[in-house]
């Protein structure tokens, strides 16, 4: 592979550009590691989750999201708080 700098032209290895297109995407995926994992250290959610339900309270949409937030409720171990507002869709 040539490469033509100022009118010189350089003889560029392709195994050199692979040594170092390979090391940088190494280096890119442990620093993504790295936030990633610093991420998932935080306790979340800190706060009990509000779902807004479109539909007046007990029509079926509304029955679903109070059985399931009672279940995601216990397995997050924050309170799920179901608010119905007609309309909000």
């Amino acid at each position: 592979m040539s490469l033509l700098i100022r009118g010189f032209s350089v003889q560029i290895c392709a195994g050199l550009v692979r040594s170092v297109l390979s090391s940088f995407l190494l280096a890119a995926s442990i620093g993504l590691t790295v936030f990633t994992a610093a991420a998932h250290a935080q306790t979340w959610p800190t706060r009990p989750i509000k779902v807004v339900v479109p539909y007046g309270p007990g029509s079926s949409p509304d029955v679903f999201v109070r059985i399931v937030g009672e279940r995601l409720g216990q397995r997050l171990g924050q309170p799920i708080l179901v608010e119905n507002r007609a309309g909000a869709g």
